[in-house]
């Protein structure tokens, strides 16, 4: 009997504890302790980095929401435009942003 009794004990912690059930009787979350499944964990830092380096984008003011980004971008422009000639156009739209180093408008152009 009392082998019978201590057999059916540990078949019973051992069911429960390889079942992956925590006393809450939630099979996904993880009691104290337990490490969590590796990918998920690998998820979970990685979210947690993102928020964290956008946080601090944030707070440099480098994050610039898209409805927010006051920069114009135009395609289609000749291939000999020059910032001369872009910078009175411009200005007819608003107030163009001013490069510090050089004091002239803050306009780039890509090719």
């Amino acid at each position: 009997k009392r082998a019978a009794a201590a057999l059916a004990a540990s078949s019973n912690a051992t069911s429960s504890a390889g079942s992956g059930a925590t006393p809450s009787g939630n099979p996904s979350a993880p009691t104290s302790g337990e490490p969590l499944d590796p990918d998920r964990e690998a998820k979970r830092q990685k979210r947690r980095d993102y928020r964290e380096r956008k946080k601090l984008k944030r707070q440099a003011g480098l994050f610039v929401k898209a409805q927010d980004n006051p920069n114009v971008y135009v395609s289609g422009l000749p291939p000999d435009v020059s910032v001369k000639e872009l910078e009175p156009v411009f200005k007819r739209a608003g107030v163009l942003k001013v490069d510090p180093e050089t004091g002239d408008a803050k306009i780039r152009i890509y090719m």
